[in-house]
């Protein structure tokens, strides 16, 4: 057990996907693409050639970023893309969103770049969205933000403004990106104590926001990601913080206590404006969890991540200390029993069944509610000039803001992203559109806008 899942043949012996790519590629649906998205709103000036250079550098230190997945019989493999693909430049006036555009990881590399100018009322850019698709299967978030802190680091090193190094790349990156720690003793242990985690896992069906009619997997989604954002101010952040603090909570237990009041708050307006029952169901919450130890700190963009699900009954949730001591009672139990290999350890027996992952993919339930995805502090590993408000500034060009979010998955309406970027915590909501009106998201945006509020203020 101490040595990773292998693929057979030595040419294709570290290119086959781990069991967690696997997973993310056949669960990928037209309906429910798997991809992730992530931005940056840019003000200033750029120099869009050496902007063109950098992403061209960038992305040869990432392969994974340029490459589709093939299948060979029953199994699936990397295969390096022979042309590197543009980034999309788009012109759009400000406050419009853009058009979607149609991705397939089978045909196109595992992540597509939009460079967008926003135009003011007189027709002159006004600031810049650079926009990113990165397919999971490609990378998990953390991976992403590695590419994009090479990505600006080089843009400042052409421009001549950065001369500090880039971060040094582990030339095992596709070895290690197999290997996850799963020793024998481990293993065994492992089991003992997580049977019942595992048996939770398959055995509880969450409920979804809203009681939606059913879609069907092979119709494309045609909108572009809807997603509201809900960022605290400076103050507000520092207030979160000392909440946390007080009570002896991480940031991530707190999160998790206010998303689970905002579900049940919204659940309990749609049984009251239906009139019909939604019962003391489970709700869920599935979490990414960085599985990355000091072996892959140097690892290319790809995944080494896990995810872990808390579940509540409906009823019982409220926005008591006592429920959020509970949360942490929960988190401190999966650091401690390692429950990140939970899901590892389910997709890797499911693989040796060939299939087996497809087919339990195929299976149409609510996974989970919703999905908490943190990011942590964004773009603070690498070295480059920031102004006195903490915002990252390469020559003319400024970031001002960024925001990401996880895939929308079949009956998961709504899935949220937080990171800290210049001294503030954010958040983003990104929603289904085809089974959630704009009036719901906002609705639920705004009852987590709230609940945020008030925890700032100890309630």
């Amino acid at each position: 057990m101490s040595k990773p899942d292998r693929p057979d043949s030595k040419q294709d012996k570290w290119d086959r996907l781990t069991p967690f790519e696997e997973y993310m590629f056949v669960d990928d649906t037209p309906a429910f693409p798997m991809y992730s998205c992530q931005g940056l709103r840019l003000t200033g000036s750029i120099d869009f050639d050496a902007f063109d250079q950098a992403y061209r550098l960038a992305l040869a230190r990432h392969p994974l970023l340029n490459s589709k997945v093939v299948r060979r019989g029953r199994k699936f493999f990397w295969e390096p893309n022979s042309d590197i693909p543009p980034i999309i430049r788009r012109t759009r006036p400000l406050g419009t969103a853009p058009e979607a555009i149609d991705w397939n990881i089978r045909t196109d590399s595992g992540m597509r770049l939009f460079l967008d100018t926003l135009t003011g009322p007189d027709g002159s850019a006004a600031e810049y969205e650079f926009f990113h698709q990165i397919h999971h299967t490609a990378s998990d978030g953390i991976g992403m933000l590695r590419f994009l802190g090479d990505l600006f680091l080089l843009y400042g090193r052409l421009l001549g403004v950065i001369d500090a190094d880039l971060p040094k790349l582990a030339e095992d990156s596709r070895v290690i990106r197999h290997d996850y720690g799963m020793t024998y003793a481990k293993y065994w242990r492992f089991l003992l104590r997580n049977t019942l985690s595992t048996l939770q896992l398959v055995a509880r069906f969450p409920t979804p926001f809203l009681r939606q009619s059913q879609l069907d997997k092979s119709q494309p989604i045609v909108s572009y990601p809807r997603i509201i954002k809900t960022p605290l101010s400076a103050e507000e952040t520092s207030a979160y913080h000392a909440a946390a603090r007080r009570m002896g909570l991480t940031i991530n237990d707190l999160l998790l206590r206010d998303i689970f009041v905002v579900m049940r708050e919204f659940i309990d307006a749609d049984e009251e404006k239906s009139g019909r029952p939604r019962g003391n169901k489970w709700l869920r919450i599935a979490m990414p969890i960085n599985m990355r130890t000091e072996k892959h700190r140097a690892m290319y963009a790809a995944n080494m991540v896990s995810m872990v699900f808390i579940d509540r009954r409906r009823r019982q949730i409220d926005a008591s200390d006592a429920f959020a001591e509970g949360i942490h009672r929960t988190t401190e139990m999966i650091k401690n029993k390692e429950q990140g290999l939970v899901l590892l350890k389910n997709l890797e027996g499911r693989r040796v069944l060939p299939g087996g992952i497809e087919m339990e993919m195929a299976i149409k339930r609510c996974w989970s509610t919703t999905v908490l995805s943190n990011l942590g502090r964004i773009l603070h590993r690498f070295p480059m000039p920031c102004d006195e408000q903490g915002r990252v500034k390469i020559g003319d060009l400024t970031i001002e803001d960024f925001f990401g979010c996880p895939p929308l998955r079949y009956k998961t309406l709504a899935t949220w992203g937080v990171w800290s970027y210049a001294g503030r915590l954010q958040l983003a909501m990104r929603w289904d559109d085809r089974l959630m009106t704009p009036e719901q998201s906002r609705f639920l945006a705004d009852l987590l806008q709230r609940r945020l509020k008030a925890s700032c203020e100890g309630r």
